[in-house]
């Protein structure tokens, strides 16, 4: 075994009967360790080391050695005390870890914590304090308070209440009053609260009259423009008010860029793809110069055979292909001669064919494609396609469009474009589905009609006439900007910052915290005689707080409680105890069970320390005096 002892005094003492002649060394809490202490030199010392520990000069214990166990055949205690010095910081979980490590093969039989002596010291007075949301911005309304009433019942506090108020008015700008004298693609650009700027394009759909434009009616555009209730009719101004209440708002509406000379528009209603007959036409006169005729051509591939009779004798082969469809084998089977084939039997075993048709030429044969345009094709294959079909093999289609029956956007545009060219001519917009047809020239004397065509009306287009417009200076007459106002950035989001500003301002008596969880209000002097209530009058409830009265607490002796563990990283709560700290508590010895003890083998405590700590709910920082031990006993197995 081994014999420690801790030195309650500053001189050397002797444990007579020991090995090393049993010196213990000199100073308070030093600690001498002496080794081979057999139980027979025990039982010879034991009564020297008794009479030592009786008068306090030290206190001991035995210790197994940490090479090789003993069978359990003895208890072993192991004790480590904690008074009013060991657990003093401010620091909630300050924790005191022994330096002692349990042997391999330490089983647990018991512990105890002892209260010696009763811990003493002044707990520290409060403030009075009122606890908020825990959000880092708050949503309220323009207007909203925070009524309280803070006295330290001495009469330096207002015992009345102090109202903290929190205001808020969004930014504006607004236009010159009367009817608008717009445009078709005239803009202006609008900054909401030191944004960027938002375009905003006017189209004619959006006004019963574009040029009497009316406030209610650019309030709807403006609205729609920045996804929002922005603009009002305000007596027939055109108001924009920022959605943002608060030093933070701010709109800027610029004078308006008004469009440039523009040219005349017509726009087709129908969306392509379009069905169309080879040679349809549309009518079109720019600056009356008289009509010009845009007309659709598309042909068919066709290819014709020599004449009859054909010997196809081997029997050989014949295919078709249509347009870029699949080849397809031509049944040769049902002619009668297989020497001397006539056109007819040609016919008559291509007609089943898709993608084509073939025609009888009284002693020939045609072949031609159903698809009328440049992606029409007809290609004959086999090794009896050149006997019958001896000068072309392969034709292709012709025309404007690549299939007359499904014309293009493009392909409209592209003749239309091609084919009328008076009066500077024209210009096609091929970005939607439908076609706008636009003049080259601009300025107000420039016209557009439609006046017919035999697909008209299948490209949209109505019998009409439009006309450009010229240039214009201005489109809005801008007033100044009225700048948002009041105590915060914005209403909605009021951050922590401008509570406390604005709260410690408005009341006396009070500090706002800021920095933990939660939003707090506290007096500035703390004891019992200090409240805080939060009248039902307060209406600013976004900011979390209850309506009810708060009161500080005397600097008094308190209870708290000390955690002890056994463990290798991290505390093993096998013993939680509260102790008493008031006075007249006297001393105490509580037992645990090891119910709670980590890890799962609670009873293996090789490698662990004990470890106590103070308890997270309880500040000790006012403590003065105190001592507790905490007892193990454990067995050492081999």
């Amino acid at each position: 075994m081994i014999f420690v002892a801790t030195n309650n005094t500053a001189d050397p003492q002797v444990a007579a009967g020991l090995p090393s002649g049993g010196r213990i060394t000199a100073g308070i809490g030093v600690e001498t360790s002496i080794s081979g202490v057999s139980d027979a030199i025990w039982q010879n010392s034991k009564a020297a080391v008794e009479v030592l520990a009786d008068a306090g000069t030290i206190s001991y214990e035995l210790r197994p050695d940490t090479t090789t166990g003993d069978g359990g055949d003895r208890i072993y205690q192991h004790s480590v005390t904690v008074d009013g010095t060991n657990l003093t910081a401010a620091a909630l979980t300050e924790t005191v870890i022994d330096d002692y490590v349990f042997p391999n093969g330490a089983a647990l039989l018991g512990y105890y914590l002892e209260l010696d002596e009763e811990f003493v010291g002044d707990g520290t007075p409060s403030a009075a304090l009122l606890t908020g949301g825990a959000g880092a911005t708050f949503n309220l309304e323009p207007g909203q308070t925070l009524s309280l009433i803070v006295t330290d019942g001495a009469g330096a506090g207002t015992g009345v209440s102090d109202v903290a108020t929190f205001d808020a008015a969004a930014g504006y700008q607004q236009t010159g009053a009367g009817v608008f004298s717009l445009r078709h693609g005239d803009s202006f650009d609008v900054t909401l609260d030191g944004g960027a700027p938002v375009t905003i394009v006017l189209d004619t759909a959006d006004f019963v009259d574009i040029t009497a434009a009316t406030a209610a009616e650019l309030a709807i555009v403006v609205d729609a423009a920045l996804g929002g209730a922005y603009g009002t009719d305000q007596a027939g101004d055109l108001r924009i008010t920022s959605l943002v209440r608060g030093t933070g708002s701010s709109v800027l509406i610029d004078n308006g860029v008004p469009a440039a000379a523009a040219e005349a528009v017509i726009s087709g209603v129908w969306a392509a793809t379009y069905n169309m007959a080879p040679g349809d036409t549309l009518l079109i006169d720019v600056d009356a110069a008289g009509a010009n005729t845009v007309t659709w051509d598309a042909a068919a591939a066709s290819i014709t055979s020599t004449g009859e009779t054909y010997d196809l004798t081997g029997p050989l082969t014949l295919n078709v292909q249509y347009d870029e469809g699949p080849v397809q084998a031509v049944d040769l089977s049902g002619v009668a001669v297989i020497g001397a084939v006539t056109a007819t039997e040609i016919v008559n075993a291509i007609q089943p064919l898709v993608g084509g048709y073939a025609t009888d030429l009284i002693g020939a044969v045609g072949v031609t494609s159903d698809t009328k345009g440049t992606g029409s094709r007809v290609r004959v294959t086999g090794t009896g396609a050149a006997t019958i079909f001896v000068v072309s093999q392969d034709e292709s289609g012709t025309g404007d469009v690549v299939n007359i029956d499904s014309v293009t956007i493009a392909e409209v545009a592209a003749r239309i474009e091609a084919d009328a060219t008076s009066g500077g001519g024209v210009t096609v917009d091929t970005v939607g589905s439908v076609l706008d047809i636009h003049t080259v020239a601009t300025g107000a004397a420039v016209t557009l009609e439609i006046t017919g065509g035999t697909f008209r009306a299948g490209l949209g287009f109505a019998l009409e006439t439009t006309l450009g417009s010229g240039a214009v200076d201005t489109i809005l007459n801008v007033d100044v900007a009225v700048a948002g106002t009041g105590d915060v950035v914005n209403i909605d989001s009021v951050t922590r910052a401008e509570v406390k500003t604005i709260v410690e301002a408005d009341i006396a008596g009070v500090v706002v915290n800021i920095g933990g969880a939660n939003l707090e209000i506290e007096s500035d002097e703390v004891g019992a005689a200090i409240t805080i209530e939060n009248e039902a009058a307060s209406t600013a409830v976004g900011l979390g707080f209850a309506v009810e009265t708060e009161t500080g607490t005397a600097g008094t002796n308190s209870t708290f409680t000390l955690d002890v563990g056994i463990g290798a990283g991290a505390e093993s709560d096998i013993l939680h105890d509260a102790v008493n700290c008031s006075a007249g508590a006297g001393t105490v010895r509580k037992f645990g069970s090891g119910t709670n003890a980590l890890p799962n083998n609670s009873y293996d405590l090789g490698g662990k320390a004990v470890r106590v700590k103070a308890d997270s709910n309880d500040v000790m920082s006012g403590l003065t005096a105190g001592s507790a031990t905490a007892v193990v006993l454990y067995a050492v197995l081999p």
